[in-house]
């Protein structure tokens, strides 16, 4: 209780099957509390502290803390004697400042950025060497892609002055085969019989990496780990044995209570909607692969706050976002809950001058460099020339691509005013942008619509869309004035005769109808969705008209425009370059690997939405050929910075030969990108630094 993160803490003591009783009583404390939040059990953690000392005595824990690095759990784990596994500075400055001393950290990522190298051994960190070659386990031994690393062949680590402290490797997380780490820790004896033919310092580490899971498997995995080391390393004196658990501890330690803010009723099926979904506590569904454990009802009021025993319903839950992929569960079987109900999307106005943008709140004050044509080469390297140290990725907006798009919509669609999408890319200088262009702008949440207001947009240039609102946020936009909002409760657009009870069910909610919104699907090549749907639209408009309702003003035909009209999408994808950095390169044969500094976890979260990447370009420090145009390609992988293996963003791509700090440069990359990332593993997503004008020409 009074470790660092824990102290001065409020801990409730949890009776046996006491976790309902408990969330009950903290909303019921106060209803307005509607946020999801977690229960972190320390009885749980210290339980598997104790289990992990019984079954693995030999094998001191380092916990991984890209796992999870809420502070009170880091703190409690700290207090418990584990050691910590950080695979970035961030992650290291967090568990020092619970007074973690650094002998008690391992610095271990793939690879590892220069200044995070610098910060650790100044702290006095101790860094985990990681092979410069891998092999490849059987891919069904783990969850996700199988590795596990060796040391670096010992004639390197010779020259390069290191001392070898070790061998470490990782079978992978969550895996089955616990043969596995057998296989490895035979491999790793091998090593340690190669260091000590060639003469080095004897080793005396052995890392065996985590991989291990709380479920009844992990008494297993621990015999499989306890009989190798008894074969392999039993004449070992003087040899540590470390491991990196992450799942072990965190999983089963924190529970998460989400709060249902919508519900639909389709015949037996019920579909409800939460405060949290895919792109927030549960994005292992989408990184992962990961199975949700299945959740249990905790209703407020009545006899049976568990449901226990109720008939249950198929059931699908959604989370809060207006992506369809914020699919938390399907098919599964749930007691009838309850919830509130709710809605989705509408449409601006035309061209203004650059110097109308310049004078933009999200802009004003900002420097805008005039970028001449294939200018964005020189721009970059001068960025980093005027700076070497600064290696971070970052987004150049390009505000003449923004004018010249809002151009080619007004001709293309002139009498359809665009509501920009702002879920797509929410940088105040590009939202800025926009506003001066006088679009108007979708906005699916509180946070979305007070971004807008921030920049002296009214609340009429404004549309509340979401298929499924939080109650506090529609009360929010009333008080604010946004007056337009859509709902699409009552079931699929195609099937007309819903349409006559949703909207009754509107006149006796005593709402104002003002239309009828669709949305055929992002970037959509069947075009004849749109006149299907407009021809919907038509049937309920004219069922509105013979139900006598006021008469309907408004059509909002939603996003999906693919790369001629695409206003949500290539709008701000073509206006944002990223340019990474890269901080890590390996030669294996004829195979190029890089290392750069934004990936899946960042900026490219949409590859784990099937998106595909434009082909980046390189851009050096050869002054006589800075993008390296005509030289010899190599077949090469880049990943991003994080230790997911799933952070791989480009497979065989050919690449010129590169180096340590030269850049890639990613384009089009404005829409679903930095508005979708995360910080995983301490790594913070990209800015927008740099503002550029340019004329570009837009294809028609």
């Amino acid at each position: 209780m009074g470790a660092p993160g824990v102290k001065g803490k409020k801990v409730t003591a949890l009776p046996n099957d006491g976790l309902t009783d408990l969330i009950r009583s903290v909303v019921s404390e106060n209803q307005d509390f509607k946020e999801p939040f977690y229960v972190l059990d320390l009885g749980v953690v210290t339980s598997l502290m104790e289990k992990w000392t019984r079954s693995l005595p030999t094998v001191r824990p380092f916990y991984a803390v890209k796992c999870n690095p809420n502070p009170a759990f880091l703190g409690a784990m700290a207090a418990l004697g584990s050691g910590f596994d950080c695979a970035s500075r961030a992650e290291i400055e967090a568990v020092l400042s619970l007074g973690v001393s650094p002998d008690r950290i391992v610095y271990a990522n793939p690879c590892k950025a220069e200044s995070h190298i610098k910060y650790a051994a100044a702290i006095g960190s101790k860094p985990r060497m990681k092979g410069a070659r891998k092999a490849r386990l059987d891919r069904s031994m783990a969850l996700s892609r199988r590795k596990w690393r060796r040391s670096f062949k010992p004639p390197n680590v010779q020259t390069a002055k290191l001392t070898v402290s070790g061998v470490s490797f990782h079978v992978g997380s969550a895996t089955t085969n616990f043969g596995a780490y057998r296989a490895a820790i035979a491999a790793a004896k091998t090593i340690f019989e190669a260091a000590s033919r060639l003469g080095l310092p004897k080793m005396h580490v052995l890392n065996i990496g985590g991989g291990f899971t709380a479920a009844p498997h992990f008494n297993e995995a621990s015999n499989v780990v306890k009989s190798a080391l008894r074969q392999y390393f039993k004449n070992e004196p003087g040899l540590t044995v470390i491991s990196e658990p992450g799942r072990f501890f965190a999983e089963s330690a924190f529970t998460l209570a989400t709060n249902i803010i919508g519900k639909r009723v389709r015949g037996e099926l019920r579909e409800y909607w939460i405060n949290d979904g895919i792109y927030g506590s549960m994005n292992c569904i989408l990184t992962n692969h990961a199975t949700v454990n299945a959740p249990f009802g905790c209703i407020l009021y009545g006899g049976n706050p568990a449901r226990r025993g109720m008939r249950t319903y198929r059931s699908t839950v959604f989370g809060p976002t207006c992506d369809s992929l914020d699919t938390v569960l399907t098919g599964h079987q749930l007691p009838e809950l309850q919830g509130d109900t709710a809605g989705r999307s509408h449409g601006a106005d035309t061209n203004k001058s650059l110097q109308i943008i310049m004078g933009a709140p999200g802009m004003k004050g900002k420097k805008v460099t005039a970028l001449p044509k294939d200018g964005l080469t020189d721009l970059i390297r001068s960025v980093v020339s005027e700076n070497q140290d600064f290696k971070e990725p970052f987004y150049v907006l390009n505000l003449g691509v923004v004018k010249s798009l809002m151009e080619k919509w007004t001709r293309s669609l002139p009498t359809v005013r665009p509501f920009y999408a702002v879920k797509c890319n929410t940088d105040p200088a590009f939202l800025g942008a926009m506003a001066a262009l006088g679009s108007g702008f979708d906005c699916a949440s509180r946070a979305e619509i007070e971004a807008v207001l921030s920049l002296g947009v009214s609340p009429d240039r404004v549309i509340f869309a979401n298929p499924c609102k939080i109650e506090s946020h529609i009360k929010y936009a009333a008080a604010v004035g946004v007056k337009l909002t859509t709902f699409d409760s009552m079931g699929e657009i195609e099937k007309i005769q819903e349409f006559a009870p949703l909207l009754q069910a509107a006149q006796s909610a005593k709402l104002t109808v003002s239309g009828v919104s669709f949305h055929v699907g992002s970037a959509t090549t069947n075009f004849g969705a749109y006149p299907s749907a407009v021809a919907a639209a038509k049937t309920v408009f004219d069922a509105a008209s013979e139900l006598g309702l006021p008469k309907m003003r408004v059509l909002n035909i939603g996003g999906g425009f693919t790369a001629g009209p695409n206003f949500d999408h290539a709008a701000n994808a073509s206006a944002f370059p990223l340019a990474t950095n890269i901080f890590g390169k390996r030669v294996r044969g004829a195979l190029r690997e890089y290392w750069i500094n934004d990936g899946v976890y960042g900026s490219m979260n949409c590859i784990l939405s099937n998106v595909t990447l434009n082909a980046p370009f390189a851009c050096t420090s050869n002054h006589g050929n800075p993008t390296c145009q005509g030289m010899k390609t190599y077949r090469s992988t880049v990943c991003g910075p994080t230790c997911a293996t799933t952070d791989t963003v480009l497979r065989c791509h050919q690449l010129p030969g590169l180096q340590v700090n030269d850049r890639l440069v990613f384009p089009n990359m404005g829409a679903y990108t930095a508005s979708v990332g995360s910080n995983f593993n301490g790594f913070k997503a990209a800015r927008t630094t740099h503002l550029v004008y340019s004329n570009p020409m837009i294809n028609e």
